[in-house]
């Protein structure tokens, strides 16, 4: 039921950032015909197979968060991360370390986008004589 339940997540992930069908299907399958994947998976004594799971569940709810900004979607990642951190110590690095680059790499985003606004808005200002039809081309004017 595992190997079902991760096929799908992994299907619905990479759906999210592609629509050909050969990537979506294609991927997972090569990852479960490999060698390291098959012995990893059908070991009994490992647990990895439960990290795996849980935390690919955890970033499909995440992505859902962030293309959603639903509240349910955050506290479903969370409530899914939190058996998957307890369990093994070093995974609690994996959605720690997420979080933090996610956070930092959407502050420097934000500060890129005002950057590049601030610039447009003094361009603007020195090209808009010669180009009237400048703030219709433009890709971040705000009306």
């Amino acid at each position: 039921a595992e190997l079902v339940i991760l096929a799908y997540v992994m299907v619905r992930i990479i759906g999210m950032f592609t629509s050909r069908k050969l990537l979506r299907y294609g991927i997972p399958t090569l990852l479960f015909l490999s060698p390291g994947f098959a012995l990893v998976w059908f070991r009994m004594q490992l647990d990895e197979r439960n990290l795996l799971v849980l935390l690919s569940l955890f970033l499909l709810w995440y992505f859902a968060y962030a293309k959603t900004h639903r509240i349910r979607y955050l506290v479903g990642s969370v409530l899914i991360a939190l058996p998957a951190i307890y369990s093994k110590e070093t995974v609690f690095l994996l959605p720690g370390v997420f979080a933090f680059f996610h956070l930092l790499f959407s502050l420097f985003f934000h500060a890129f986008l005002h950057l590049y606004a601030l610039f447009e808005l003094r361009l603007s200002h020195h090209v808009g004589h010669l180009c009237p039809d400048f703030h219709s081309i433009s890709p971040l004017y705000f009306s």
